[in-house]
């Protein structure tokens, strides 16, 4: 072995110390005339060691985080989500983003660029690459013990073998080096024991790689579940609004009772339009509107049920379609009761009075009564009940003198609905099952005939309407005065809605059970009396009036992966962080000093015992240089330098270039500088 140059000063550290045995820089194996390296304490108790790579990757991962959970709420969509915030989209299992422009036409708003999923990428390519900037900082932990245990616990340090396994696992902690290091570990009976800095820089290795697959899994996930669908995306309408709500034409009634032809024939003190020959006869208006309502062919109105409002009826206008708004308007709702089991009748099957129901007026019979199918002495009709009187008996409203055809809310209806085969034969064509009970008289035959009282309450009510889905609902509503009350049922005391009722509900009555015509016969009288009244109506301005674009796309990200995803780059910052404030503990006291002719500046400088270690152990240039010194007398320059790359020999001339094959006399195979003095066995 060549002869080493060992210090007789504690303080003093010859380079060639430990290394001259293993790199000779000249033929005796030492350095001739060589400056000294010299320890010195730092004049600082602390060191931020690695504080750039520790703010990196905070930086990225917390950035990440930021930017995700600032866009899932910058961009919420509430309609869809059903709310703004955390709450609602855990509820709702996704978060619901409209990513789209906010400005511009229709066509432009519609697009979803899925931008979480462009941050989800970005996380899962820049944490992967952050695995060695983390393990640059466990590198100033186990360099920190690697030193101190050098100088007291020998069999803390690395062997050969583990070194090696510790420079692949700092400088790359791939499968395969994080897969021998395991493998290496796990076998005590067959290697020499584990320092603990081994077992550190193991397990943090092992960790940073396993979380930054996690990320890239989390983010495959998002990627797979993740989706952009179609809605119609609700946006404030512009200046130009049609008019959507619905309120009472004031107006009317004065003109009506200003003109002269109908101030002949005017019920004076019954409500507006009530004339003693009909009603809104003198009006050019009133009845084409009903009709036209009647008929749902009208241009302006018409009247829709709203199932989940206990079948109420509301008038809505005929609105452009795409708008979303709440519309203030009136409704009717109607609780019939089926009569024809309360009355009396002959013992064959025919209602021949209502009285013991409370309905004496029922059957109402005009003419006399034949006890065959030739019968018309019943025909359909709808009357109102005020106070004992039934009016549209014979002049409508006028009938009910007492109360000058007005009514109290609600208002009470009596029906009696009759419809004919017109053929004489022993069938009525009455079709209900056996086992359920009819709404109807099947006697006399082909006549059926239906007898019922209804409750019927006259309301004002506040609507939502979605121009999306094209349905309404009702937000409130209240009894109307009775006053509008007794205004707008005056088309039923006419028969203005009569024979339409009947039509509507004969397929019903003829083969349904009693509950499911009672049922129909509600849904039609409360739409009936609205349609025939709506000439009384004119269209006012809604408000919250938004506009639907129905090519607008929204981007679906469930909860789930996202959550995992932002707690994954938590995990990960906090393992970055408490990877830096070990560092930052670590002993760092120690210093070399560097000699003037030993420094590029040439001038006394310091380097880092702790970052000089270091880089022994997360870059092989150190070992390279170890292994194929220049032999120009630099190398103990070389050896301190502050960059890795300058401490390598890069000479220009042929034999400093390496070539690898059999050397040593073909001993060796193996990598070997053309101006090494050792023998090539050529």
């Amino acid at each position: 072995m060549p002869p080493s140059f060992r210090s007789t000063e504690k303080d003093d550290l010859s380079f060639s110390d430990d290394l001259q045995h293993l790199n000779p820089s000249s033929p005796d194996g030492t350095y001739h005339n060589a400056p000294r390296l010299k320890k010195a304490n730092s004049s600082s108790t602390r060191r931020l060691l690695g504080f750039i790579p520790a703010i990196f990757v905070l930086l990225v991962t917390l950035g990440l985080v930021a930017l995700i959970v600032g866009w899932l709420l910058a961009f919420q969509h509430g309609p869809a989500q059903g709310g703004l915030g955390f709450g609602p989209a855990f509820r709702n299992g996704s978060f619901v983003l409209f990513e789209g422009e906010r400005k511009g036409d229709a066509d432009k708003r519609g697009g979803s660029h899925l931008r979480v999923l462009t941050w989800s990428s970005w996380g899962s390519h820049i944490i992967s690459d952050t695995g060695s900037v983390l393990m640059t900082l466990v590198g100033y932990r186990v360099a920190s013990q690697w030193l101190r245990n050098s100088e007291s616990n020998v069999l803390q340090t690395p062997t050969p073998l583990q070194y090696g396994l510790l420079v692949r696992l700092m400088g790359s902690s791939s499968p395969i080096s994080l897969g021998r290091a395991i493998g290496y570990a796990a076998a005590p009976r067959r290697r020499p024991r584990l320092p603990r800095l081994f077992s550190e820089a193991l397990f943090f290795a092992a960790t940073v790689w396993i979380l930054a697959k996690a990320i890239w899994g989390v983010d495959t996930w998002l990627h797979s579940v993740s989706r952009a669908v179609p809605f119609a995306l609700q946006v404030p309408a512009a200046d130009s609004v049609p008019l959507l709500a619905v309120g009472f034409n004031d107006t009317l009634c004065g003109s009506w009772r200003q003109d002269e032809r109908a101030s002949q024939f005017m019920a004076q003190g019954y409500p507006c339009l009530a004339e003693w020959e009909g009603w809104a006869l003198y009006n050019t208006e009133m009845m084409p509107t009903g009709y036209s309502a009647l008929v749902n062919q009208s241009s302006t109105f018409q009247a829709v049920t709203l199932a989940d409002a206990q079948d109420t009826a509301i008038v809505i206008p005929k609105q452009p379609s795409g708008y979303t708004f709440q519309a203030s308007t009136f409704g009717v709702r109607a609780a019939c009761t089926s009569l024809n089991s309360q009355c009396d009748n002959d013992g064959a099957g025919v209602t021949t009075n209502c009285a013991r129901a409370g309905y004496p007026g029922l059957p109402h019979r005009v003419g006399e009564q034949q006890d065959n199918g030739y019968d018309e002495s019943i025909s359909s009709s709808v009357f109102g009940i005020v106070k004992g009187e039934m009016g549209g008996v014979q002049m409508g409203a006028t009938d009910l003198r007492s109360s000058n055809g007005t009514t109290p809310n609600p208002a009470t209806l009596a029906i009696q609905l009759r419809w004919d085969s017109r053929l004489q034969s022993a069938e009525n064509y009455v079709l209900v099952p056996d086992d359920a009970e009819p709404a109807v008289d099947t006697m006399p035959k082909p006549k059926v005939t239906l007898y019922a009282a209804c409750q019927v309450t006259f309301l004002n009510v506040t609507a939502w309407h979605d121009g999306a889905s094209g349905t309404w609902t009702m937000v409130n509503s209240t009894a109307s005065s009775s006053d509008l009350a007794s205004i707008l049922w005056l088309p039923m005391l006419y028969q203005f809605i009569t024979e339409r009722l009947a039509s509507n509900v004969e397929i019903n009555a003829r083969m349904e059970p009693r509950d499911n015509v009672m049922a129909a016969l509600n849904q039609n009288i409360g739409r009936l009396a609205l349609a025939a009244a709506s000439g009384y109506f004119q269209p006012i301005e809604a408000v919250d009036v938004h506009i639907s674009v129905n090519d607008a796309i929204l981007s679906i990200y469930p909860v789930a992966p996202v959550v995992c995803l932002i707690l994954l780059l938590l995990l990960y910052a906090v393992l970055a962080v408490a990877i830096f404030t070990s560092s930052w503990f670590t002993s760092d006291k120690t210093m070399l000093v560097v000699p003037a002719e030993m420094s590029h500046s040439g001038e006394h400088e310091e380097r880092s015992m702790v970052a000089l270690t270091q880089a022994w152990l997360v870059d092989p240039m150190p070992l390279v240089a170890l292994a194929f010194p220049g032999e120009d007398g630099k190398d103990p320059m070389r050896s301190v330098a502050k960059s890795t790359n300058e401490m390598v020999y890069d000479g220009h001339d042929g034999d400093s270039r390496l070539s690898i094959g059999l050397h040593d006399g073909g001993k060796v195979f193996g990598l070997r500088k053309r101006g090494d003095r050792r023998e090539d066995g050529e």
